[in-house]
């Protein structure tokens, strides 16, 4: 598995063929954290994807972070992604789907 670190509000902690690990940053949103890292795994820009709130409520994604319940978790599909957030501030994006 490798380890990389990227410039964003997130760290990409380990990384497979098509599974990502991403570690939110504590002042992050996690919403800004989604995009960017579906931004890295499919090397788009993040201007050019489509709104985040098409794919999921943002509010509610926002509320599961807020919970900080590790063991609380949501999956959804984005760009092409499944993206699973944790409340303890997980993102993991797997690619393609």
């Amino acid at each position: 598995m490798e380890h990389t670190s990227i410039h964003t509000d997130c760290q990409r902690a380990i990384s497979s063929d098509h599974t990502t690990v991403f570690e939110q940053s504590e002042d992050a949103s996690v919403c800004v954290a989604v995009v960017e890292a579906v931004s890295t795994v499919t090397d788009t820009d993040p201007m050019r994807l489509d709104p985040l709130y098409d794919a999921v409520d943002s509010d509610a994604l926002e509320r599961l972070i807020e919970s900080g319940a590790a063991d609380t978790e949501t999956t959804f599909a984005y760009e092409g992604c499944r993206i699973t957030v944790s409340g303890n501030g997980g993102v993991v994006v797997t690619h393609p789907i």
